[in-house]
């Protein structure tokens, strides 16, 4: 009767091979080619953002992302009146865009440094990594998406429980795409240089 820890390990290399076969058919000029649009895109949304924001404060959507109460919400935007909200809006809906184009950039980002490492002694690792941001990456644009909607609640008068659902999944978004974005650099980075491009 085979040993536990070789059902474990024989399992492993089982998994590895099929990652090793997958990442291999990734289409790299396209995977490049999506991530340059999507780093593109996202620095025209941050443009328009800041543009369709000009009249509120810079800093007013983000600390409505961590609004927390209903009374809060009220002191962020006390003093408002149609033209900042109508901004606020505005800045809002484009952030979908945003959203877009940051999971785009981020999954492209981590399909190339998968690629690039697939000859390496440490692949194995990469590739579990990679994979593993790539799906946080996508939940952080999705959790993006939910606080968005209750945000563009708060924004139109609504009330409880929009600021605390708002809150919660800000928070969830900025722990799982802080570190595919660093991370991300980071070996982006060293990726090109072993790439010698």
């Amino acid at each position: 009767m085979p040993h536990r820890k070789d059902l474990v390990d024989k399992k492993r290399v089982i998994l590895y091979s099929y990652y090793m076969v997958l990442f291999r058919k990734i289409d790299l000029p396209f995977v490049k080619k999506l991530f340059i649009a999507g780093v593109l895109l996202s620095a025209l949304s941050i443009y328009f953002m800041g543009v369709a924001g000009s009249p509120l404060d810079k800093q007013a959507i983000l600390a409505l992302e961590f609004v927390l109460t209903e009374e809060n919400a009220g002191t962020i935007m006390q003093g408002w009146g149609e033209t900042e909200r109508s901004a606020a809006v505005t800045q809002t809906y484009i952030d979908f865009i945003f959203i877009f184009a940051y999971t785009v950039s981020l999954t492209t980002l981590w399909l190339y440094i998968i690629h690039a490492f697939l000859e390496r002694p440490w692949s194995g690792f990469i590739q579990f990594t990679g994979a593993i941001l790539i799906l946080a990456s996508i939940l952080a644009g999705l959790y993006d998406v939910i606080e968005n909607l209750f945000l563009l609640d708060i924004l139109r008068g609504g009330g409880h429980p929009a600021p605390i659902i708002t809150t919660v999944f800000a928070a969830f978004k900025w722990l799982l795409v802080l570190p595919s974005l660093v991370l991300g650099a980071l070996l982006g980075a060293f990726a090109l240089i072993l790439s010698g491009r």
